[in-house]
């Protein structure tokens, strides 16, 4: 008996990534692959752990008949109010704050990044243009937020207005001008966010959650905030899962194995559990774990800016069959896990030791990312999410997964 646990990127950035899509896209797929006698559907069940969490799970099955059959089980983890808990309550203002002081933080490696490649992983100029620009879009987003403050405008208008420093100013007719030009300006800018978030309230809403996660995830690679608290979780869920499965074992079966599916920033949650830094991973882990299977991995641009982020993992306990990373060379987040351009095969780890992912390359569109207006869009950020259609039915990635899951046995 098999199943997996699904962790998803996170909302406000990459949305539309649930487990019911991701299990219901799988079961079409086994679905396409088999006989057409068998039909396969899906069946949803929530259950709660560890006192205070709880896990969507579909479960996947196959008819032939009157026969009906068990293929394989999804389990969710749904980490993001976990990552987030200690932002939820601060304004937006307060959020545009904490990105405009991580931005600034990280801006010497930013500026270093932009001249010069990290050793490990490919970065061309282009990408690591792109990550300049977009934490400047950031940054307006930011100064955006900030200038929302009421006491800016009206601390603004008393500056300018102040009888001193026009008097002062009286002299110096190119000063005067360009400090009535800029009031103008700031206070238009102001004046237009105002107006603009009035009229779309669900972008205030998205930027606000776009900016804590942001923080969040820049205090989680940084410090280590809520690492403890979101591994404890999800070590919980695998309990509860070994616990559940193993008791629903069947006559014919002797074991149950485990299956992670990771996208995005999830893909990295997957790999502090596998292979933690400071300590081992739990005994169940290691017991249970078969395979993993990363969509979107971006090892190699937190690699970039966090350069320490992955060293000193315990690489020793947990030992994988398989490691599936899932990429698309139009995606500036996935790592091909070379030091070039190609994308297949992947020719190290993240670690030295660390085991090597099997690469399976997945594309959309042949649109050149690196044209001026693809650019200027951030088709290559947005190209993070072409792993699968809004619609559960479209086509996806998880041809190819399945596919792959099949050809190793493990999948039927």
């Amino acid at each position: 008996m098999k199943a997996g646990i699904f962790i998803p990127g996170l909302g406000e950035a990459f949305p539309g990534t649930t487990i019911k899509g991701y299990a219901q896209r799988l079961a079409n797929e086994m679905d396409y692959a088999n006989p057409v006698q068998l039909k396969f559907y899906t069946t949803e069940e929530r259950f709660e752990y560890a006192g205070k969490c709880s896990t969507d799970c579909i479960t996947i099955w196959s008819k032939n008949g009157d026969i009906v059959k068990r293929e394989y089980r999804l389990y969710d983890f749904s980490y993001a109010k976990t990552l987030t808990r200690n932002y939820e309550e601060k304004s937006v203002i307060t959020r545009c704050l904490l990105i405009f002081k991580t931005i600034i933080l990280k801006s010497p490696i930013l500026f270093k990044r932009l001249f010069k490649a990290n050793v490990w992983g490919y970065q061309s100029k282009r990408l690591r243009l792109l990550s300049f620009y977009t934490f400047g879009i950031f940054l307006v987003m930011a100064l955006a937020g900030i200038s929302l403050i009421p006491a800016v405008i009206t601390l603004i208008e008393e500056i300018f207005d102040n009888k001193t420093l026009h008097n002062a100013l009286t002299n110096h007719k190119e000063i005067t001008e360009f400090a009535v030009v800029s009031k103008k300006l700031i206070l238009g800018f102001t004046s237009f966010i105002l107006l603009g978030l009035s009229f779309f309230p669900a972008v205030q809403k998205s930027v606000s959650g776009f900016a804590t996660e942001f923080c969040c995830v820049d205090n989680y690679l940084e410090l280590g905030k809520r690492r403890q608290a979101l591994i404890g979780d999800l070590n919980a869920l695998v309990e509860f899962i070994a616990e559940k499965e193993t008791a629903e074992l069947a006559d014919n079966e002797d074991e149950f194995k485990l299956h992670f599916h990771a996208y995005s920033f999830g893909s990295i949650l997957a790999l502090d559990l596998l292979y933690p830094f400071g300590s081992t991973p739990v005994s169940r882990i290691a017991q249970l774990t078969e395979c993993l299977i990363t969509v979107g991995c971006p090892y190699e641009y937190i690699q970039s800016y966090y350069p320490v982020y992955f060293k000193n993992r315990d690489t020793n306990t947990v030992s994988l069959k398989k490691w599936y990373n899932v990429l698309s060379v139009a995606d500036a987040l996935s790592s091909n896990f070379r030091n070039d351009a190609h994308p297949l095969p992947a020719q190290y780890s993240f670690s030295e030791i660390g085991p090597i992912a099997e690469n399976i390359q997945y594309e959309v569109s042949p649109a050149d990312p690196s044209g001026i207006w693809n650019f200027l869009s951030l088709y290559s950020l947005k190209a993070h999410q072409f792993y699968w259609d809004g619609s559960a039915g479209g086509q996806s990635c998880l041809k190819d997964i399945y596919t792959r899951l099949a050809q190793d046995k493990f999948l039927s």
